[in-house]
């Protein structure tokens, strides 16, 4: 019952927020979508901070255009690292803005490091020739005005309902294990937790950036490993990066590029001593 309600609670901001990003992407010429081709040299720049935009179809059109050759390898890893899924509205939902600000700030600042970063090491191994018009990123125009609220509610329900069983299994095995076992799982404090925080991250689907934020919520994980995860939780960007670029070494070598860049961001915040 406990699980219910926090997830009733969180309903009402979800929904707002979902439906405000729906309408902007409904209403958003197809060319903005594309901008990305002619950002050149401030394509990480600019590549994070589209990235925080809390709507999974930026990291697939990232991957789709990458595969295409119309961004670096640079400004795909900084959309990927940047990109937050789930986390922005249930951390509006749970009322932690200040938390929300530190997060991401981290994630643009990784985002930008690691993407001009990637660049300079990989971009002359991996550029690519444009093809002659971009991609199709497999997200359509909603058909009809307010065909966006439909969006919104479906969107809602599908992530109240993983929100919620999260919050049982948590709720379940802290009461069987004790409050201290995700920590453990975790190794919670030390310097290995980036790196397990990161390789559940890779996980290209939107509970995991849910069951993420929802650990770092409870206090079961901290800052350093929740930045880790979400930086590596590219959503479904990685499944469209896999499925359209070729060859697939190519593909595998960004996978880790993504992990590495995802380990070292928590791992650095963890040696820092960086947290909310």
């Amino acid at each position: 019952m406990d699980s219910f309600w926090d997830t009733l609670k969180a309903l009402p901001i979800l929904f707002i927020v979902y439906a405000v990003f729906e309408l902007l992407e409904q209403v958003m010429p197809d060319k903005l979508k594309f901008a990305a081709a002619r950002m050149g040299a401030l394509g990480p720049l600019i590549g994070a901070a589209l990235g925080l935009i809390p709507q999974c179809g930026v990291s697939a059109a990232a991957a789709s255009l990458y595969a295409s050759g119309f961004i670096s390898p640079g400004t795909l890893i900084a959309v990927f690292l940047a990109t937050s899924d789930e986390a922005v509205p249930i951390m509006l939902a749970g009322a932690v803005s200040v938390d929300l600000l530190y997060l991401l700030a981290a994630k643009f600042l990784f985002g930008v490091l690691f993407g001009y970063l990637t660049d300079l090491l990989l971009a002359r191994r991996l550029k690519k020739q444009p093809e002659i018009a971009p991609p199709d990123t497999g997200y359509e125009e909603g058909a009809g005005r307010y065909a966006f609220l439909w969006e919104a509610v479906k969107r809602t329900l599908h992530i109240g309902l993983v929100i919620f069983l999260a919050n049982v299994l948590f709720g379940a095995v802290v009461e069987l294990m004790g409050e201290g076992f995700f920590k453990s799982l975790f190794l919670e404090g030390t310097l290995f937790t980036p790196f397990l925080s990161a390789l559940l991250g890779l996980f290209p689907n939107c509970a995991t950036s849910v069951i993420i934020t929802e650990l770092y919520l409870s206090g079961q994980l901290g800052f350093a490993g929740t930045i880790a995860g979400l930086c590596t939780g590219a959503g479904v960007g990685l499944i469209v990066l896999f499925k359209n670029n070729r060859p697939i070494k190519e593909s595998l070598l960004l996978l880790l590029v993504l992990y590495l860049s995802g380990s070292l961001s928590g791992l650095l915040l963890l040696l820092c001593g960086v947290h909310p």
